[in-house]
């Protein structure tokens, strides 16, 4: 019979090997909306003479780039970046309920049925996206810190600069990590390691900026920017990025990480074995302090993403343990049971998993009825960036980025004016369509799927 250890990362094996041939065989690829494919050409264009500075940090796109040398697709590299990286910070939360706990058998099963089965981590592991690398950076970071080692410093800083260059929310989730790790190691007097770490984390800034990021997507992000306290209480917010109204305030949407089935529905329940030392104990108080830090800066930005809060998910897990482990004392429940919620499980991925699959079959159907007009100008905004990583040859013209006064003659148009009319209201993306269709000619080329329209851009009326 195997230990515990060895069903673990058989289990693991198997659940990754079903993951990759299920998206292959589906051909999905993990690409959806502008970001996936903004990684994805930073990721083709990362060393050629047509990269400039992005608003994106590098390592996600620079982990799929050394993938592309065995697998040679640019997208499914960075897919198995998603995956690979799921699995790694799965392996390291059983490590670290293994520091505080050393219960082998709870640790198997929540790691495996709570954390890696849970529905949006599932899902984390199929798209083209920096969150899940992000969480295992977030994860290593933390890890090392509770190994409590001589050259534990350099690493936590090593991992909190990957963290950050791979995404650059994850600065508040890590601050509490790095500061204590810093002070420990200035009260030890590794002043090695500790200047090594400050030094690898001085260089690797500077590198950024001078050669891969631009300061729009860090220091000067509109979210920092735009922070203010009274977001806390609010749900609506106009910002550049259009009008978004959401369900829940944001004191409350952060608390989603513990209450919303996308991450573990039995959380909820898991609350109520909560008890009132466990919180900020000597071994909880690194991931508890972590996590206020980062939902206090998620409350005051104007916009709500369940992505900002999947990078934070294994603190919450790592809270969340002791009351598991508690909760299985208490009723042990029977394998049935387990099996049940793991199915359950999978069923919530797979329906959060559906709408980026969705838009996925648009954008390539949409890209290959648009093929036989390559050449041509073509305004569009939300499905530019799409058919740019799908590798079509269209001279683009954002309708984001600019305001026009004028469009050129036997020019294209996509657009989907359903879809964009409450959000963009008053700002360029409607204000450019309307103004087309008040001076041009606007013939209908072809009706494309979920609302798209491709527009033959005709004379100006005026003339």
């Amino acid at each position: 019979m195997y230990s515990v250890s060895k069903q673990f990362y058989i289990i693991l094996i198997l659940i990754a090997s079903i993951i990759f041939f299920i998206t292959g065989f589906l051909r999905f690829d993990g690409l959806y909306g502008q970001d996936a494919y903004s990684y994805l050409l930073q990721c083709k264009n990362l060393f050629s003479e047509n990269y400039r500075l992005n608003f994106y940090p590098p390592v996600y796109a620079f982990s799929g780039w050394l993938l592309h040398f065995i697998f040679h697709d640019f997208a499914i590299s960075l897919q198995l970046v998603s995956l690979i990286s799921v699995i790694v910070t799965t392996i390291l939360i059983r490590k670290i309920i293994l520091i505080q706990s050393r219960n082998e058998q709870h640790a198997f099963v929540f790691s495996i049925v709570f954390f890696l089965l849970s529905p949006f981590i599932l899902r984390s592991s199929v798209i083209v996206m920096s969150d899940a690398l992000a969480m295992m950076f977030c994860t290593v970071c933390l890890y090392f810190q509770l190994k409590q080692k001589e050259s534990s410093v350099f690493f936590v800083c090593l991992f909190f600069l990957l963290a950050i260059l791979t995404r650059y929310a994850a600065a508040p989730l890590l601050l509490p990590v790095l500061f204590y790790s810093l002070l420990r190691a200035l009260r030890r007097k590794q002043f090695v390691y500790l200047l090594g770490g400050i030094g690898i984390i001085i260089v690797g800034f500077g590198l950024n900026a001078l050669f891969w990021s631009n300061a729009s997507g860090s220091v000067n992000h509109q979210w920092l920017h735009l922070w203010k306290f009274v977001n806390i209480f609010r749900s609506s917010f106009n910002t550049p990025d259009g009008i978004q109204d959401y369900l829940l305030p944001n004191i409350l949407y952060v608390f989603k990480l513990f209450v919303y089935p996308g991450f573990i529905p039995l959380f909820l329940f898991l609350l109520f074995f909560i008890q009132k030392n466990e919180l900020f104990n000597r071994k909880m108080i690194l991931p508890t302090s972590s996590l206020l830090l980062y939902f206090i800066f998620l409350c005051g930005i104007p916009f709500q993403n369940d992505r900002f809060l999947l990078i934070a998910f294994p603190f919450a897990s790592i809270i969340m343990f002791p009351s598991f482990s508690r909760l299985m004392e208490r009723f042990k429940p029977p394998l049935w049971i387990v099996v049940v919620v793991c199915i359950v499980h999978v069923v919530l991925a797979c329906r959060a998993i559906l709408p980026m699959y969705h838009r996925n079959i648009i954008e390539t159907e949409i890209a290959n009825a648009l093929k036989p007009y390559q050449g041509k100008v073509l305004y569009s905004f939300d499905m530019d960036v799409a058919l740019k990583g799908r590798g079509l040859n269209f001279d683009f013209k954002n309708l984001l980025d600019t305001r026009y006064q004028s469009f050129e003659e036997s020019s294209l148009m996509l657009f989907n004016e359903k879809k964009m009319g409450k959000q963009w209201a008053g700002r360029n993306p409607m204000i450019n369509f309307n103004e087309a269709k008040s001076s041009y000619l606007l013939t209908v080329e072809s009706e494309l799927n979920d609302g798209w329209i491709l527009y033959l851009v005709q004379k100006s009326k005026t003339r």
